[in-house]
């Protein structure tokens, strides 16, 4: 998000928010993935009062890069 809007930090409600603009289908269980994402390092998680956010750290950029990169190639 900081790419295309200069926000550095999201919280879930932002991720649906985001889904819902792009009209794409919102995960199943769209908690579990964050933690997914978290868990694999590619986001960092601060509370912040009593919630949560979240932030793409250096390697969640360059798995997404990595990504990309496959997509384009395809």
């Amino acid at each position: 998000m900081k790419m295309y809007e200069g926000v550095n930090e999201f919280n879930k409600r932002d991720l649906i928010e985001k889904f819902k603009e792009a009209a794409l289908p919102l995960p199943r269980n769209i908690s579990r993935d964050i933690n997914i994402a978290v868990k694999r390092g590619w986001l960092t998680k601060r509370r912040q009062g009593n919630t949560y956010t979240y932030y793409i750290n250096i390697e969640g950029i360059k798995f997404i890069k990595s990504r990309i990169g496959a997509e384009e190639e395809t």
